[in-house]
Parts: structure tokens; sequence; C-alpha cells
């Protein structure tokens, strides 16, 4: 029981570590001249990103990818694991007899970052594809509702 009082003696400090680097990461970036690309603008047009992604084979699909990818990791640790206490808290209790528990919650922790961030790698990508269809649309109908809103603006004059 002495090393179960251990653990949470430990986990907490550790989990706060964790999170606040990773708010402070989130925090330096946005504040360094790599502070776009945390932004959704279309950041791979230009400067030393446009040049990587130019670079590397498949690089602008790539690059971005993997710049998201580790974005959308530290907002993970910054903004999420922190609701994962009472997940943690209760497998410890499960596995608290085993002698691999420390491994068991270090890949409970892994297992829970990599989930989301693969969920996150799967949205970027739809939200690319809804972008490229939007790109396919004909032209004529957002010119039509603009044209449509000016006659109705000059109508009510």
């Amino acid at each position: 029981m002495h090393a179960l009082s251990r653990h949470r003696r430990v986990f907490r400090p550790v989990l706060a570590t964790l999170v606040t680097l990773a708010w402070l990461a989130l925090w330096l970036w946005t504040r360094s001249p790599y502070g776009r690309y945390l932004e959704h603008g279309d950041w791979t047009t230009s400067g030393p990103v446009a040049a990587l992604c130019g670079a590397i084979p498949g690089g602008s699909l790539i690059v971005p990818a993997v710049l998201y990818a580790l974005s959308w990791t530290l907002m993970i640790l910054a903004m999420m694991l922190p609701t994962t206490v009472l997940l943690f808290n209760t497998f410890d209790r499960v596995v608290a007899v085993r002698t691999d528990r420390t491994r068991l919650l270090f890949l409970l922790g892994l297992g829970y970052v990599a989930a989301w961030s693969a969920f996150g790698l799967l949205v970027h990508g739809l939200h690319a594809l809804l972008l490229a269809g939007i790109e396919r649309v004909p032209a004529r109908f957002s010119s039509a509702n603009s044209s449509t809103g000016a006659s109705t603006n000059a109508a009510r004059r």
C-alpha cells in the first residue's frame, strides 16, 4: 500500500508539470515567428515552410499534417489531459496489485494521447477535403447571391 500512496503523491505533480509545460510550449510557440503555424491560414504557400514543402516529396501534404499534428497533440496535453485524473485513478486501482503498474499507466496515457492525435489527423484531412470540395463549387452560385443581395439593397432605398 505504501507504493500506491507514493504513486498518488507523484502522479499529480507530474501531471501538473506536463500540462504546464504544454501550455508554456503553446504560449511560446504563438509568440515566436512560427506562431502562424498554429493558425489555420494558408501558411504553406510562403516562407520557410513553403521551401520545405517543395523539397520533400509530397511535402505539401506531409509537412502541414505533421505541424498540425504537433500543435493538436500539444493542445491535448494542455487542455484534455487534466480531465483524465479520474481515469488514471480508476485504472490505478484496477492494476494496483500488478508489478507492471507503472508501465500500464504510462501505456494508458500514451494510448489516450495517440488516439486523440489520430483523431486530430483524421479531422484535419476531412477539413482539407471539405475545403477542396468547396473550391470546386461553381462561382455562379456565390456571384448570384451577391448580385441578389445588391439588388435587394438598392430596391430598399
